[in-house]
């Protein structure tokens, strides 16, 4: 349905062959979501704050790199958690979550 109708979007995100996440500006994405709407789609508008998966970042690529290029990026000096190796320790990734305060994007605690 992209291709056909000629408006330069990408897919972000392809979660399930009726769900995909995508990008573009925002004209690009209002136009669209017209089309799917007369085509009996619901769009949802996400709430992120850039369109990251996107040929709209294509500028920064070299700047980024050539940022990253000078910081020294080096191993972690301390153990990292993740499922894996909570699971070798016979815990499950949840016992880890609960011990965790994570804020929302209000500053919020969740």
């Amino acid at each position: 349905m992209i291709t056909e109708s000629g408006i330069a979007l990408d897919i972000s995100c392809d979660n399930t062959p009726r769900q995909q996440v995508i990008g573009g500006t925002q004209a690009a994405l209002n136009e669209f979501a017209t089309l799917l709407m007369a085509a009996g789609y619901e769009p949802v508008k996400l709430g992120v704050s850039g369109a990251w998966h996107t040929r709209l970042m294509e500028d920064g690529v070299q700047a980024m790199r050539d940022y990253l290029a000078g910081l020294d990026i080096a191993s972690p000096e301390h153990q990292v958690s993740d499922e894996r190796n909570s699971k070798k320790r016979g815990r499950s990734v949840n016992y880890q979550r609960k011990s965790l305060i994570t804020l929302n994007s209000y500053g919020e605690m969740d």
